[in-house]
């Protein structure tokens, strides 16, 4: 609504090697769009993957899970996390929380959950409540080389892509609409 501070995110995924090459997705998820699990204090509404045989929206090249929590102040939710996946991370954009009675986590931080023990946490949100971001998803356990806003599997890779860049070949392939242009989504 007109005058209320709204949030956005721009998710980048990494793909696995295997992947890269592949067409690029592009896309949106209009607010209306994202099915809401209602808490007894809270909501979570779900963006991409399954919570509670509610699923979410956004279909992305790998499999994810990407929740929006919402706690009132003091509130508790009990997040587990899905059995094929094995990376979590908690990012909070508002209020606070702690993970599992221990872990503080604040307005812009971010909190990787290790999952190589319990596959639940508990998020218990601070005096002033809590709004923030789950991202789940699987390990790609590759090399990882970046530098600007390229991400590869090797600094040779990483040099092909300046050298695109540079010569105007990239990127390599493109949506058949103008990505620049949500209007234009088909």
């Amino acid at each position: 609504p007109a005058g209320e501070r709204t949030h956005g995110f721009q998710i980048w995924l990494r793909m696995p090697t295997a992947r890269m090459e592949d067409d690029p997705r592009y896309g949106t998820v209009n607010p209306a769009d994202i099915p809401v699990v209602k808490l007894d204090s809270g909501l979570v509404r779900v963006i991409a993957g399954e919570l509670s045989g509610v699923v979410g929206p956004a279909n992305f090249a790998v499999t994810v899970q990407i929740l929006d929590v919402e706690l009132a102040p003091g509130e508790e939710w009990t997040y587990t996390c899905p059995r094929h996946m094995d990376n979590v991370m908690f990012y909070a954009f508002k209020g606070s929380a702690k993970i599992n009675m221990a872990t503080p986590l604040s307005a812009q931080q971010i909190c990787r959950f290790d999952t190589s023990g319990p596959q639940t946490a508990v998020l218990s949100a601070g005096s002033d409540g809590y709004r923030g971001m789950v991202f789940a998803g699987k390990m790609t356990k590759e090399n990882i080389v970046w530098h600007g806003p390229f991400v590869c599997s090797s600094k040779a890779s990483l040099r092909g892509c300046f050298a695109k860049l540079q010569t105007g070949e990239f990127p390599p392939r493109r949506v058949p609409w103008d990505y620049k242009d949500v209007r234009q989504r088909p």
